[in-house]
């Protein structure tokens, strides 16, 4: 999911589903210069903050909140990645990305999912592109 996000040198990053904390850290070190994470289950914010405390990764937010709101306070972001399948890419995250920026979501239901790639452009218009099946958990919030 990094790749497809790459060049991210400099970029102010959203993701949703922090889980261990893993994707905030290989942002960072995929050049990001800060990552807002939002994560709904407290066990798992507690758990991605404490690995991202013990690794050392530095400029990395983990909020215990849903993803559907997006953080707005710190938009816009370079680009969003979505680690949970949803059915449409919610209207909140796609208002928080900077023109230019990349939004990475898994689109789909239990059975058929497809991860796309939307582009925004500069004249505010969306671009989008699969790239491929896949198979994540549901975006719960």
């Amino acid at each position: 999911m990094v790749e497809a996000l790459l060049p991210l040198s400099g970029a102010r990053v959203l993701e949703v589903g922090a889980g261990s904390g893993y994707m905030a850290a290989v942002l960072r070190a995929a050049g990001a210069l800060e990552v807002v994470t939002l994560e709904l289950i407290p066990e798992l914010a507690a758990t991605a903050r404490r690995n991202l405390s013990r690794a050392g990764v530095g400029r990395v937010e983990v909020r215990c909140q849903g993803g559907r709101r997006g953080a707005p306070d710190r938009a816009p972001y370079q680009a969003v990645v979505i680690s949970a399948a949803a059915t449409t890419v919610p209207e909140a995250l796609l208002g928080q990305v900077a023109e230019g920026g990349t939004v990475l979501v898994p689109l789909g239901g239990p059975e058929e999912q497809e991860l796309v790639r939307l582009h925004r452009g500069g004249d505010g218009e969306w671009q989008s592109e699969g790239l491929g099946p896949c198979r994540f958990v549901p975006l719960l919030d």
